[in-house]
């Protein structure tokens, strides 16, 4: 049965531990260890959003894998997530950089849940889903919440026939202009 109050809980709980980290001088985290490559130009990449996404092999910034998925995220903003199956926590490890998300391509397949993939990516102004399989996701509960930079999302390619649980899904999104949902099946 899925307990509301945990993962609210989870949330409570992974903010205050992000907000000691950002108070410390030297924030490391075990997995998700900066890495500096070279960098490369920005580009433009095709895809189901209208706003621009830098290319995905600038410079890495945050790294790491949890669970079936891996995230890059480069210092650009730009983060790409690829992958096989669900990330492991009900909060996604990047989620700990979150503010600092601009953008995101997004290759994952075999997901059951992407709730609270995007939390709180409120600066969030490009998404590329176009090879994301959400065939398998049953729950995308509060996936873009708090994701108020974004002005129009196209989702039309989501596969929504065996997901169960949409609430709060777009709470927060108070930039959102355009919201293109044709494909949806909500029953």
């Amino acid at each position: 049965m899925f307990d509301e109050n945990r993962i609210f809980y989870d949330i409570k709980k992974r903010n205050e531990i992000m907000a000691e980290k950002s108070t410390a001088s030297d924030v490391t985290v075990s997995e998700n260890t900066p890495v500096q490559e070279e960098a490369a130009p920005e580009t433009k990449m095709a895809g189901p959003q209208e706003e621009d996404v830098p290319a995905e092999r600038a410079a890495t910034k945050y790294s790491g894998k949890d669970g079936g998925v891996t995230w890059v995220i480069d210092v650009n903003g730009h983060m790409t997530l690829t992958g096989n199956g669900d990330y492991e926590d009900t909060i996604p490890a990047w989620s700990e950089y979150a503010s600092e998300i601009k953008s995101a391509k997004v290759t994952v397949s075999n997901m059951s849940s992407t709730s609270y993939m995007f939390y709180n990516c409120s600066n969030m102004i490009g998404l590329d889903i176009s090879g994301f399989d959400t065939s398998n996701v049953y729950r995308m509960h509060s996936m873009f919440y708090n994701c108020k930079s974004f002005t129009s999302l196209n989702l039309s390619s989501f596969d929504t026939s065996n997901v169960q649980d949409m609430r709060h899904m777009f709470d927060g999104c108070s930039g959102l202009t355009s919201l293109n949902l044709n494909g949806f099946n909500p029953s």
